[in-house]
């Protein structure tokens, strides 16, 4: 939690400099989480997710792809995870997918790691928060489609 709040700061000083808190919750969904998305998604709920407003969502990396590693044409793809217990023997895994795209992000998404990586790179098994807008959905495998939302801050 201590980590979303600086990412939390910045949006705010970013996207809000003068809105008030009515305002400033048009732009914002603090609400979803990608369990929440993926749940939508899955019950083909579409027009239940909001477009309109940035999500805040938080979760471990497990996979990059990374489509073009040009940084003037970056873009990639991280896939999000998030689980929870169902009783006691059971987990349920919700996966999300965010595009990434520019120069900004083309370093921090190297597409070998150094033997020894910085707290700067991306790499799996790392927490992160993403900060961006719904923009589809995409196909995981044959059965599962998951939520797609384009990176603007990525912590």
């Amino acid at each position: 939690m201590h980590k979303v709040i600086p990412i939390l700061l910045l949006v705010v000083a970013a996207l809000a400099p003068a809105a008030t808190p009515e305002e400033f919750e048009q732009i914002i969904n603090f609400e979803d989480s990608i369990e929440t998305l993926s749940e939508l998604v899955r019950t083909q709920q579409y027009d239940q997710i909001d477009v309109e407003r940035y999500f805040i969502l938080e979760g471990t990396v497990a996979s990059t792809q990374i489509f073009s590693p040009d940084p003037e044409s970056f873009q990639a793809v991280i896939e999000l995870v998030s689980s929870r217990w169902i009783g006691l023997e059971e987990i349920e895994v919700y996966h999300l997918y965010v595009l990434v795209e520019g120069p900004e992000y083309a370093a921090r998404l190297p597409e070998r790691l150094p033997r020894d990586p910085g707290p700067e790179l991306i790499q799996a098994q790392q927490r992160l928060v993403v900060v961006g807008p719904f923009i589809g959905t995409a196909m995981l495998n044959e059965t599962l489609e998951v939520p797609v939302v384009q990176a603007i801050a990525l912590r």
